[in-house]
């Protein structure tokens, strides 16, 4: 066990520094993956471990796109509707936080929190209690955009294309799902 932790451990520390691996003919996923195997013979990893360690680097070809709401599906606010309208689009969804738009759904101009729009006075405009929204690109990888929401301490994100347009939404909640049906695949 300590054999493979030291193999491991210099693989990392090499691959870091950019150095390449002392005596090793092999390409690093390919020595990584012998290093797997070998941690499995010596019983430091079981079976399902290693399966599990080599399915890793597919996670990284996960685009945002494959959980993101569409959208026709989500359920958004327009920035002009009346106090009224707002009330019994947030009193019929089960969310706590709503796109605005703004003219066009593809034009997301903020997110709504539901408590903080119930909790203003009603002739309080929503583009007064909006909070600016945190915008991922279609094509970003599923765990950049996990990494990303969490930095910015955000729950949902809009995903936009190239243009900037409004594709849909997506949720730390989507993500981690998204992720946790990967894992459970294997």
């Amino acid at each position: 066990m300590i054999s493979l932790q030291r193999r491991i451990s210099s693989f990392a520390v090499n691959r870091l520094h950019r150095q390449p691996t002392s005596g090793s003919a092999l390409h690093p996923k390919l020595e990584m993956y012998q290093m797997l195997r070998d941690g499995a013979a010596e019983g430091t990893l079981t079976a399902a471990q290693m399966f599990i360690l080599q399915r890793i680097p597919a996670m990284k070809a996960l685009r945002v796109a494959s959980a993101t709401t569409p959208r026709s599906s989500a359920v958004m606010l327009n920035a002009i509707a009346g106090r009224r309208e707002v009330q019994e689009i947030i009193r019929r969804s089960q969310y706590s936080r709503l796109p605005v738009y703004r003219g066009d759904r593809a034009n997301v101009v903020g997110i709504a929190h539901v408590l903080d729009v119930l909790a203003n006075p009603p002739d309080q405009p929503l583009s007064k209690i909006i909070q600016p929204p945190l915008t991922l690109l279609h094509t970003t990888a599923l765990t950049k955009a996990l990494t990303t929401l969490q930095k910015a301490g955000q729950r949902m994100a809009i995903i936009v294309d190239n243009s900037g347009r409004c594709l849909g939404l997506v949720t730390i909640k989507d993500l981690v799902e998204e992720v946790g049906d990967e894992l459970a695949a294997w």
